[in-house]
């Protein structure tokens, strides 16, 4: 809606609007990064680390017309993203939907491979690893604000998307090279996670559209493209 108001309404005013998103798109990409990083609660992690993919958004905004291409498709890939990495936590934490802290996923992966594999693909995507849908994401909205002479936001961008790598990479740490036995009261049995049903699902679809869309983009793009011809 913001896009529509912006592009269609003032479109003589592009210099002034943009300029104003770049710095709205810097600051959410620092503050949620930030507060990404500070949390222990996976839940949280993925709510703030969605105020600085907002700002991501914002930064292919930044180019106008041109950017919104980049915008849409940003907009499917992660929301696709999301929805697998809350899909994961909805399994972990259980029928009580407790809270989730990053504990709960220590030896993720030895207990259930599904998940754990699931939530390490979101979350490299989210980083923007190349293969992935988040990577070409990432990089058209970093292209569209580098046309519209944007450089310091790109760089900003990039320096913020390394620093995620890290957080999104003590989960991956956690799930892969700890041992489920640190996350038990002492001789407790370690939990068994399983997903069931929908869940499954959502994981195997969301997974599948993450990975085809990082290695062959150009469908979604081109739709992107042909859904906002500037």
């Amino acid at each position: 809606a913001l896009a529509r108001i912006l592009i269609f309404a003032f479109p003589k005013f592009i210099d002034e609007w943009s300029s104003g998103l770049a710095l709205l798109a810097a600051i959410s990409i620092v503050v949620g990064m930030l507060l990404a990083i500070a949390q222990t609660d996976m839940r949280r992690m993925l709510a703030y680390s969605s105020v600085a993919h907002a700002g991501f958004i914002l930064t292919a905004l930044t180019a106008g017309g041109v950017g919104m291409p980049a915008v849409w498709f940003y907009l499917a890939v992660y929301t696709v993203q999301l929805l697998g990495a809350f899909g994961v936590v909805a399994a972990v934490a259980g029928p009580t939907g407790a809270e989730s802290p990053l504990s709960d996923y220590t030896g993720l992966a030895e207990r259930s491979p599904l998940l754990a594999g699931s939530l390490a693909l979101f979350m490299v995507s989210m980083s923007g690893v190349p293969l992935t849908s988040g990577f070409i994401a990432k990089f058209a909205a970093f292209t569209a604000a580098w046309s519209a002479g944007f450089e310091w936001l790109v760089i900003l961008g990039v320096l913020a998307s390394v620093a995620g790598f890290f957080f999104y990479l003590r989960v991956i740490v956690l799930m892969y090279m700890q041992s489920p036995a640190l996350a038990e009261a002492p001789g407790a049995a370690p939990r068994r996670f399983v997903a069931v049903g929908a869940i499954r699902w959502v994981l195997i679809i969301s997974a599948a559209i993450t990975l085809v869309f990082g290695i062959v983009p150009g469908p979604l793009l081109d739709v992107a493209r042909q859904a906002f011809p500037f």
